[in-house]
C-alpha cells in the first residue's frame, strides 16, 4: 500500500511538472547549473592540481641546478659545498623538503644533506622502476623520514675530468600541494555553490517576470469575459503577439458570428410574421366557411407553411455558412469536385464542349462541398443553356499582391464562360434579384445567380460579370482557400 501511494504522488509530481511551463523552465535550468557548475568545478581542479604538480616539479628542477652549481671536489676526492637555495623549508626537519648530493664511483667519497635531512635517509628505487632519462635525470614518488608523499628530482652528474660521479637529490613534500588543492577546493565549491544558488534565484525573478504577459493576457480575457473590454492588450512583448492576434481574430470572429446569428434571427422572423398573421386569419375564419372556402383554405395554409419551410431552410443555412466562415472546419478539395461536374454537365449537354482548366492541383476550398457543388453547379448550368457551342471553366489562385491583407486565407476565383450572346451591363444587377428572369423562353425560375450571390456572400467572397473573350458572358466566384 504504501508503495502504491508513493508512486501516486511521483505520479502527480511528474504531472504537476508537465503542466507548469515555470515550473519546467526553471527544474532545467536548475538542472543544467548544477551539471555546468560540476564541470566546471571539475575541470578547474583538475588544471589547479597540474599547475600545481608542474610547478612543484619546476621548483625541484631549478633548486637540483643550484645544488649542482654549488658542490665541488676536494683534492682529497671528498665532496664539498655549501648550497644555499634561498628556501628556509630545508632547514627544518619537520618540512619534508630535502636536499642530498651521494658519492657514486669509487673515487670519490663523502656525503651531502640539507640540514631538514641531516643523517636520516631517502630511499631510492631502482633504475628499473624509474629509468633515467637521455640526460640522467629522473623524477618519482617516494615516502619520506616522516611519513610524508616526496616528489624527488635526482640526478647523476660527472664533478670533474676524473671521472668523480655524485647523484644530487631535492625533495619537496608533495602534502602541502594537496593541503592547498583542498583549501582552493573548498574556497571554489563555496564560491560556485553562491553561484549556483544566486543563478537559481535570477532565473525564477527572470521567469516570473518573462511570463507576467501571460498573466496580463489572463487579465485581459477575464475583462472581456466581464463585458470591460472588447480585445486582448497589444502592448506585449513580440513572443507572444501572434498568440494575441490569433485570439484577438477569434474573438472578432465569434462576435461576427453572432451578430449573423442575430441578424439571421430577426430576418427570419420578419420573413414568418406575414405567413404566420395569413395562418391565424383563416383559422379564424375557417369554422364559418363553406366546404369549397374550407379547401382554399387549406391549400392557402400548405402555401404558407411551404413559404415558412423554405425561409426557415435558408436562413438556418445562411447562419450555418456564417459560423464556418474564416474558419478552417470544412475543407473541400477543388479538383475532383470540378472535374465530376465538368463530366456530369457534359453527359446532359453533349452538343456543348466543356473545357477546364486549373492552376494549381492542390486547392482547397473553405467550406462545405454542397455549397461550392451548388455555386458551380448553377453557374455551369446557365453557361451550357445560353452557349452555343462552347462553355470554359477555369480555376485559379489570385496574385498575392490582388489579396486583401486583413483576410484570414488567401482567395481563389472560379470563371465560367461561355459562347453564347452574353448580357448587356444595364441588366447585370438585376439577374442577382431573387426571381428575376430576363428571357422567358428559357426553362428556369430565376433563382441560380441569386442563391450563388447569397452563398459568395456569405464565404466572404464576390462575384463579378463581365464580357467573355468567347463572345458571350464570364461569371467569375471570388472563394477563400487553402493549400493541403
Amino acid at each position: 500500500m504504501e508503495t502504491v501511494k508513493g508512486e501516486t504522488k511521483w505520479k502527480h509530481f511528474f504531472k504537476t511538472i508537465s503542466k507548469s511551463l515555470g515550473l519546467r523552465v526553471n527544474i532545467f535550468l536548475t538542472l543544467w547549473i548544477i551539471a555546468a557548475l560540476a564541470f566546471i568545478s571539475v575541470v578547474s581542479l583538475m588544471f589547479y592540481r597540474q599547475s600545481n604538480n608542474d610547478y612543484l616539479e619546476r621548483i625541484l628542477t631549478a633548486h637540483l641546478y643550484s645544488l649542482i652549481s654549488s658542490v665541488n671536489v676536494s683534492s682529497d676526492g671528498k665532496l664539498q659545498g655549501n648550497p644555499e637555495l634561498g628556501d628556509i623549508r630545508y632547514s627544518d626537519p619537520s618540512s619534508g623538503w630535502y636536499w642530498e648530493v651521494v658519492a657514486l664511483s669509487g673515487n670519490l667519497k663523502g656525503r651531502l644533506t640539507s640540514s631538514s635531512l641531516g643523517t636520516k635517509k631517502v630511499a631510492s628505487p631502482s633504475e628499473k622502476t624509474d629509468p633515467f632519462d637521455q640526460k640522467f635525470f629522473r623524477s618519482y614518488r617516494i615516502i619520506g623520514p616522516e611519513g610524508q608523499h616526496l616528489r624527488v628530482v635526482e640526478s647523476d652528474v660527472i664533478l670533474d675530468n676524473k671521472n668523480r660521479v655524485a647523484r644530487f637529490r631535492i625533495m619537496g613534500n608533495i602534502d602541502e600541494t594537496r593541503a592547498e588543492l583542498e583549501k582552493f577546493k573548498k574556497t571554489l565549491l563555496l564560491y560556485l555553490s553562491l553561484f549556483g544558488v544566486a543563478s537559481i534565484l535570477i532565473n525564477l525573478v527572470i521567469i516570473y517576470i518573462s511570463l507576467r504577459p501571460l498573466k496580463r493576457i489572463r487579465h485581459s480575457l477575464a475583462d472581456i469575459r466581464a463585458g470591460k473590454a472588447n480585445h486582448l492588450d497589444t502592448d506585449l512583448p513580440l513572443e507572444v503577439m501572434p498568440l494575441v492576434g490569433e485570439m484577438n481574430a477569434l474573438i472578432d470572429n465569434n462576435q461576427r458570428i453572432v451578430e449573423r446569428f442575430r441578424v439571421q434571427v430577426g430576418n427570419l422572423a420578419h420573413s414568418l410574421k406575414t405567413p404566420l398573421s395569413v395562418i391565424a386569419n383563416e383559422i379564424d375564419q375557417s369554422s364559418t366557411n363553406s366546404s369549397d372556402r374550407h379547401e382554399m383554405n387549406v391549400k392557402l395554409l400548405k402555401e404558407q407553411t411551404d413559404i415558412m419551410r423554405a425561409q426557415i431552410d435558408r436562413y438556418l443555412q445562411r447562419a450555418r455558412i456564417a459560423a464556418q466562415r474564416d474558419s478552417v472546419i470544412y475543407r473541400t478539395p477543388l479538383r475532383p469536385l470540378l472535374e465530376r461536374l465538368v463530366r456530369v454537365m457534359g453527359k446532359l449537354n453533349f452538343s456543348k464542349q466543356i473545357s477546364f482548366y486549373m492552376n494549381e492541383p492542390d486547392i482547397i476550398f473553405i467550406g462545405e462541398k454542397e455549397d461550392i457543388e451548388e455555386m458551380v453547379g448553377n453557374l455551369l448550368e446557365n453557361a451550357c443553356k445560353w452557349a452555343k457551342k462552347q462553355v470554359v471553366l477555369r480555376c485559379e489562385t489570385m496574385d498575392e499582391r490582388r489579396v486583401d491583407a486583413d483576410r484570414v486565407h488567401p482567395m481563389f476565383f472560379i470563371s465560367v464562360e461561355d459562347d453564347g450572346s452574353g448580357l448587356p451591363e444595364d441588366h447585370r444587377e438585376d439577374v442577382f434579384k431573387r426571381g428575376k428572369r430576363l428571357d422567358e423562353s428559357k426553362p428556369g425560375t430565376g433563382l441560380g445567380l441569386s442563391i450563388v450571390a447569397e452563398l459568395v456572400g456569405e464565404y466572404g467572397g464576390n462575384v463579378e460579370l463581365a464580357n467573355s473573350g468567347l463572345g458571350g458572358l464570364r461569371v467569375t466566384l471570388t472563394l477563400p482557400y487553402a493549400k493541403s
